[in-house]
């Protein structure tokens, strides 16, 4: 095992403070009313409805449902490239938009086994910012501890298994117990989960699992836009050149044992914060559509629509626009994106609420974006959230479609009909 002489005197010397594990309250997990409670393979969770519920309902009823649906499938399936050109020393939030990651420094023997343990620590600087992450085996070395403490640094264990899976495990414990740098936990299940997928030419990594079930991981880190940084760094050293994922996400505050959801309407959290801040959470990851073909309605019920093609080359996101099958703009994603649909988005997030049928006199001279924003920082706000939560967290997973469609048969008006025929009527099927 590497003793860690190299990098012990690397990093000493440095005056920023020591961020340790984080201490959690030892105290029995006592349910609240009004609080959801699942099976103990979930994170607890309480659903918030904003202040604005039915704004977005509304937006959908009144401006091209079809449209914003495809909106929203054009940044459903992401990617991001993980080459040398993005690999950096030090990241901020403008490296993290331009698909920025931290170049990792391996330490690790067994990073290539097939199966194996690994700790990986991310450093900061003086101005709080990743700039060293540092991929370990299985234990770290009271040395190495002791060469930290006058940085700030935060941990995560990652486990490889088979068949390219690779997990960080969940804390059963939700936070009740005092995490340990070098513990394993005897039943593992997965926080966060990628799948490594190669073939003759390249490796790639699809991110299945980014807290979707949990929330509580085997790690410190504090931040979810940290942990993404240490997700890429990691697939980077494990010889992945892109980054896959499909962007479920929504809003979500971490709590002590459980988490607070925030309630959407029928258009998704990608619409919602399209609407809000012009951008999706996934682009702020540096994440650009997938290979694709995206298809737009130009009129509600008509039959002329605009087709989007994405194409990646050389790990640079491309768009071709198309009418009637005739090729109209070329260009980069970005270029293309701002020409074509950042305007109709803009127009929408700036339109007074009044026009979507908003009666209460605080909200409806204000625009959609400021109600979204504001009904936003409500959530954030609320009593016990701690500063360490992140909103970006996601499920990335394509179960959600499944799951609604099981709740549409079981609970809704549809499922409770016992007539085929009324079934049919009710999803308005084409002939």
């Amino acid at each position: 095992m590497w003793k860690g002489n190299k990098y012990i005197a690397a990093i000493r010397g440095s005056d920023a403070d020591n961020i340790p594990s984080s201490d959690s309250e030892d105290e029995l997990f006592t349910p609240r009313p009004g609080r959801m409670y699942v099976d103990s393979k979930d994170t607890p969770e309480e659903v918030i409805n904003p202040k604005h519920e039915g704004l977005m309902d509304e937006i959908a009823d009144r401006h091209m449902l079809t449209t914003l649906l495809a909106v929203d499938r054009l940044f459903s399936n992401m990617r991001c490239a993980l080459d040398k050109d993005h690999a950096t020393s030090v990241l901020t939030d403008v490296g993290r938009q331009e698909a920025l990651f931290i170049n990792p420094k391996v330490y690790a023997n067994t990073l290539s086994n097939l199966k194996s343990s690994h700790i990986v620590l991310v450093l900061f600087d003086e101005n709080d910012q990743p700039n060293d992450v540092c991929i370990f085996d299985d234990r770290i070395e009271r040395d190495t501890i002791k060469a930290l403490k006058k940085r700030k640094w935060e941990w995560v264990r990652f486990i490889k298994k088979e068949y390219g899976e690779i997990i960080i495990p969940w804390d059963a414990s939700l936070g009740r117990n005092k995490l340990h740098i070098n513990s394993v936990p005897d039943a593992i299940e997965s926080c966060i989960e990628m799948i490594i997928e190669s073939d003759e030419s390249e490796s790639s990594i699809h991110l299945s699992h980014f807290y979707y079930q949990h929330v509580h991981p085997l790690s410190n880190i504090s931040q979810g836009k940290v942990m993404m940084d240490v997700c890429k760094s990691f697939a980077y050293a494990c010889g992945c050149q892109y980054m896959t994922l499909q962007d479920a996400s929504y809003n979500m505050i971490k709590k002590l044992y459980s988490k607070n959801i925030y309630a959407h309407d029928r258009l998704s959290k990608t619409v919602e914060t399209l609407l809000r801040k012009g951008t999706t959470v996934y682009r702020m990851y540096g994440f650009d559509p997938d290979d694709g073909v995206i298809q737009f309605q130009i009129l509600d019920g008509g039959d002329e629509y605009v087709d989007m093609q994405i194409k990646w080359v050389n790990n640079q996101c491309f768009a071709h626009v198309y009418v009637d099958d005739e090729k109209l703009f070329s260009g980069t994603f970005e270029i293309i994106y701002n020409k074509i649909v950042k305007p109709l988005i803009e127009c929408i997030a700036n339109t007074p609420t009044i026009w979507y049928g908003e009666k209460r006199i605080e909200y409806a001279g204000m625009s959609v974006r400021s109600v979204l924003e504001d009904g936003y920082r409500d959530f954030m706000s609320r009593k016990n959230a701690p500063k360490l939560s992140s909103p970006f967290l996601s499920p990335g997973s394509a179960d959600t479609e499944a799951q609604d469609f099981e709740w549409m048969m079981n609970e809704s008006e549809i499922g409770q009909l016992e007539d085929f025929e009324d079934v049919v009527k009710a999803f308005d099927f084409d002939d």
